[in-house]
């Protein structure tokens, strides 16, 4: 985890030093400044290979300076193959392998990468800035090539010194339909986000600026692997052993997060068979029924790991509310994000890296909302006049839960029900959805079953967008790397090419990930209700949370929030408090959209 900045702009050394300062927490192990040919690259780092001063970044090698965000995990094997063709080496950093990879091999170098990553390079021969972003997107890049180019690793760095970045109310009204702002949009007009697996050159005489797809996981071949279920759980086994293995290099303390679902105690374990003494840390929510601490302690008990729990209670989480978006920058609402940030800031006095579970659900079938899928589909073999007229009647019943299924069965296409299950049904927008073609297309495209579509859009749409930004910031603001096994390209790349049923079979999600996480862990103490790790904010909002919600969501503050119905928004937060609906989700986005207005005026 660092932070990084460049740029073609001219600013005085107050702006640039004030750009780098606002992402000091990514990196606070060292800052870097650096200027070349009137190109500035900035760099806060997070000292986790090679601690060495001689790794401290922007980094020069001949005639390139280089920015990096985040690690070359088989940097080592390139770095043999780049000595063999004559490259030498000063460090121990993957920052110097990239360096080389890039005159050995030019763009392509991308391609032989397997790390998550985002940089930029400065070629003073070629006089062309060259860049990447990982093939998930696990890091960020945000960029804008108004009057020159500029790039950081969050947008307000990019925003200081400018007087020509506005605000995007598109950004806001997608915001408030998903809780998250959709890429490559930023919540600023002139900000994009570089798309995941893409590669720029921007040319810094006549300031040309393309960008080249090396990986798109579309492109990738899906169900067609030919072998049995048991030489799949095989090959799998031995993918995830070494995707855990290169992920534990570093030269400072490790540790797992361990939630006690499955694919963070499928890591654990990994990890405890390569480094016997890794220690895992939980968050508990004490006294809510979204508490897992307690089986997480059973499971490291068994392993045979250190554990350590920490709670998370409504004080913590109001000091954490009050920062919430220095972090992140950002209008996001996955209330997770809270106690994602809480762990990071706990375990960093004993870690710095930390080894956790993403990215198993959307690559393994694991989310609840295919199972809704599954239990509907045939209804939707019904003609579509038909089940109109039978919703329009069920959405007569007094129960509210009704009423949403019911709304859920009037989509023409079971596809369109699979996008608007990721949008707010209070904010919802049927143009703001229809904004987003490539995410339309994905799940239009008919040549992919629809089991597969559900996990292409739950990994570019649902883990880019929610759970790569929440974990980025969590640990950013603790200063922490934290590093996803399952979001190796190819364990993602392997379980796009497995028949549906290795994955998901008669009601069982994630089956291939669970048959191997039992050759470690007994089924008993797996064998509960996925519970997920969000915040209990549905209970603390009637409660210790209840005055700030109404402070918050004043009158005043609700009259600066465009599309909103306010008169909708106050009786449904009367309602919560009531305890007659769950309202949590669109108060916590409220919440954070007014403060980020609040501190970005």
């Amino acid at each position: 985890m660092c932070g990084i900045f460049g740029t073609t702009r001219s600013y005085t050394m107050k702006v640039f030093d004030e750009k780098l300062n606002r992402i000091k927490f990514r990196g606070p192990d060292f800052s870097g400044l650096r200027n070349f040919d009137k190109v500035t690259f900035g760099h806060n780092r997070i000292s986790v290979i090679d601690l060495d001063s001689r790794a401290k970044q922007p980094m020069s090698y001949h005639h390139l300076l280089t920015t990096l965000n985040g690690e070359i995990y088989n940097y080592k094997s390139l770095k043999k193959d780049l000595e063999t063709k004559g490259y030498s080496f000063s460090t121990e950093s993957d920052t110097e392998v990239l360096c080389a990879a890039y005159l050995a091999y030019g763009a392509d170098c991308v391609s032989k990468f397997n790390g998550v990553f985002a940089f930029a390079i400065y070629d003073s021969v070629h006089k062309t800035i060259f860049g990447a972003r990982d093939k998930l997107g696990v890091k960020p890049f945000y960029y804008s090539i108004n009057k020159g180019f500029e790039f950081s690793s969050q947008p307000s760095v990019i925003k200081i010194g400018r007087n020509d970045i506005h605000v995007d109310e598109d950004s806001i009204q997608k915001y408030l339909l998903f809780g998250y702002i959709p890429e490559p949009n930023s919540i600023y007009q002139e900000i994009k986000k570089l798309p995941p697996g893409t590669s720029f050159i921007y040319n810094t005489v006549d300031h040309k600026f393309t960008t080249t797809t090396f990986w798109n996981v579309q492109d990738t071949k899906f169900v067609s692997y030919p072998q049995s279920y048991s030489n799949a759980q095989a090959d799998l086994h031995a993918l995830l052993d070494d995707a855990v293995k290169i992920r534990l290099q570093s030269d400072v303390n490790l540790c797992t997060f361990l939630s006690g679902g499955v694919d963070s105690t499928l890591m654990t374990a990994l990890c405890k068979k390569h480094n016997s003494s890794i220690e895992a840390f939980s968050i508990g929510f004490p006294g809510s029924n979204m508490d897992e601490s307690q089986d997480a302690k059973k499971i490291a008990e068994h392993i045979g790991v250190k554990h350590t729990i920490i709670d998370c209670n409504p004080k913590d989480s109001l000091a954490l509310i009050d920062d919430f978006t220095t972090y992140y920058d950002e209008p996001f609402a996955d209330s997770s994000a809270i106690p994602s940030m809480l762990l990071c800031k706990k375990v960093k006095p004993f870690a710095t890296v930390a080894i956790a579970g993403d990215g198993g659900d959307e690559s393994f079938i694991g989310y609840l909302r295919t199972k809704l899928i599954n239990q509907i589909f045939a209804i939707y073999k019904i003609p579509h006049s038909l089940r109109t007229v039978f919703a329009n009647i069920v959405a007569l019943a007094p129960n509210y839960r009704i009423q949403s299924i019911a709304r859920g069965l009037t989509h023409e296409r079971i596809e369109d029900l699979i996008m608007k299950l990721l949008a707010s049904q209070y904010f919802f927008s049927k143009n703001a959805i229809a904004d987003l073609p490539a995410y339309q297309n994905l799940i239009k495209e008919d040549s992919v079953p629809l089991y597969q579509k559900i996990a292409d859009l739950d990994l570019q749409f649902y883990l880019l967008n929610d759970c790569n930004v929440k974990m980025d910031r969590a640990a950013a603001c603790a200063g922490m790397e934290v590093r996803s096994p399952l979001l190796d390209d190819r364990i993602v790349e392997f379980a796009r090419d497995l028949p549906i049923e290795y994955r998901y079979k008669k009601g069982v999600q994630k089956r291939i990930i669970k048959d191997i996480l039992y050759t470690y862990v007994p089924k008993s103490l797996m064998d509960r209700p996925k519970s997920g790790f969000a915040i209990p904010f549905k209970y603390w909002f009637r409660n210790e949370l209840k005055d700030y919600v109404y402070d918050i969501l004043s009158d005043n503050n609700l009259n600066r929030v465009p599309f909103i119905d306010q008169a909708m928004i106050r009786k449904n937060v009367r309602l919560h408090v009531e305890n007659k609906i769950n309202f949590s989700v669109e108060i916590w986005k409220l919440i954070v959209l007014i403060k980020w207005m609040q501190e970005n005026e």
